[in-house]
Order: C-alpha cells, then structure tokens, then sequence
C-alpha cells in the first residue's frame, strides 16, 4: 500500500504521501468527482480507499465491490457492516 511505502519519510502526513505518490504516478486524487463520471471510474479502478470516520450507509464502498474493484475501509459507522469480509477493514 502506498501510504506504507513513504512511511520511512519522516512523518510525512498522508496529503504528503498523496502527493509524492502522485508526482511517481503511483496516485491519482480525485477530490469530487461528478456523478455521471462514476461508472468510468470504477470500471478502471484497481483500488478504492475510503479512509471515513462516519457514513451514512458506506454506498461508495458498495459501489466499488460491486464493479469488482478491492476496497479499503475504515472500521468505522457503517462500513464493516457493508463491507463485511470483502474488504480491508483498518482501524482509523
């Protein structure tokens, strides 16, 4: 995982990583994406992470699994539940 790859770097914040990931082309952050580019993008993925302390129903989790893209979870709200064994589930 990309995020324990940069570990080493002095205490890099996540952004941090995201960010040298990035200039590597390891890492493409998204920010908001538009509805109708959803279906594109999860057919493309290799990977969905969704580091969130609080959801609702974890319908984005749902979405990916369902494309048959691999997820990781926060083991937070309703994700377990929605994820269940499918996905990593990591503490926050």
């Amino acid at each position: 995982m990309l995020l324990n790859a940069y570990k080493d770097q002095g205490g890099d914040t996540p952004h941090q990583r995201f960010d040298h990931g990035s200039r590597e082309g390891l890492v493409n952050y998204l920010g908001c994406v538009a509805q109708e580019g959803l279906p594109i993008l999860f057919a493309s993925a290799r990977l969905f992470v969704l580091p969130s302390l609080y959801e609702e129903f974890g319908l984005p989790v749902l979405e990916d699994m369902a494309s048959g893209v691999q997820v990781v979870c926060f083991n937070a709200a309703s994700l377990p539940g929605v994820a269940n064994d499918a996905a990593l589930i990591c503490d926050p």
